[in-house]
């Protein structure tokens, strides 16, 4: 199975591997009972701060049909751009091993997962806080397979997810002001004026938060007391059958979660054809 870490938990949930007080509400037959299905459930949230910029070349015109065709006929021009064309890695707090918080930065106006459009050209730096330690969980809304499922993201639960979110957030305003970018940035339009302190951040943080796109852990490795998996990625109670996704990590990594995804799979290839 390689369904996703929201996925995954789903389709077992649906298929009767799960927390059976919770199965049992939707009329589920429990074939295992397992109440770390769906549990566990960990991401990256991210705060997105948002100046003005009188800098020239921002991806401010991107959609204007002129940047298409230069793309289309000779692929030149501000739809080459990968959008998130700076970052950096940083700690925050000390006694972690890996850094905490994963700055991705774009020439150009980003809010609201991208909902929200901004009349001048912008620039942003997401604050992706790869560190988090807050949990939630995956749970049914019912029996039919096409209903979503609900997820309870909590994040910034744990009070350090918060501090460090807040330190992120002051940093990058330090390098936004820090020459050369201060002579091309100009007024801040998120988290914006009166957010000075770090207990007005905390405010709008807990408003705004978004997140990096990566979930985890729903179908972690672990014993049959801790886990959903074992370290050979099959299932506890059933047989033949593996998990092969993000969900499997015993805790999300401190950076983008693709390429520990490409290599769960190509691990539990490995593992399947040795069994065969």
């Amino acid at each position: 199975m390689s369904a996703g870490a929201i996925n995954t938990p789903q389709l077992l949930m649906l298929s009767g591997i799960g927390p059976a007080d919770h199965l049992a509400e939707h009329g589920i037959a429990v074939i295992v009972d397992n109440p770390n299905v769906g549990d566990h459930c960990m991401d990256h949230p991210a705060y997105m701060i948002n100046a003005e910029t009188t800098a020239k070349g921002t991806l401010h015109e991107a959609q204007s049909p002129k940047w298409l065709l230069a793309y289309l006929t000779r692929r030149t021009g501000l739809l080459t751009s990968n959008v998130g064309e700076a970052g950096a890695f940083f700690h925050t707090r000390s006694g972690d091993a890996a850094p905490d918080v994963q700055y991705i930065c774009a020439p150009a106006y980003f809010y609201d997962h991208g909902f929200r459009t901004y009349p001048t050209p912008a620039v942003t730096i997401g604050c992706s806080l790869i560190g988090a330690q807050s949990t939630g969980h995956v749970r049914l809304r019912s029996d039919d397979p096409k209903a979503k499922p609900a997820i309870t993201a909590n994040y910034l639960k744990e009070p350090e997810d918060m501090q460090a979110m807040i330190t992120a957030v002051e940093r990058a305003r330090e390098i936004l002001a820090s020459a050369p970018l201060r002579a091309l940035v100009g007024t801040e339009i998120h988290p914006g004026r009166d957010t000075s302190s770090r207990q007005a951040l905390d405010k709008i943080i807990r408003r705004e938060v978004e997140h990096t796109y990566h979930p985890a852990c729903t179908a972690r490795i672990g014993t049959e007391s801790t886990g959903v998996v074992d370290p050979q990625l099959r299932v506890h109670g059933v047989q033949r059958l593996r998990v092969a996704d993000a969900s499997v990590f015993p805790a999300i990594p401190h950076g983008n979660t693709n390429a520990p995804t490409v290599m769960a799979g190509e691990k539990a290839a490995i593992m399947i054809a040795a069994a065969s």
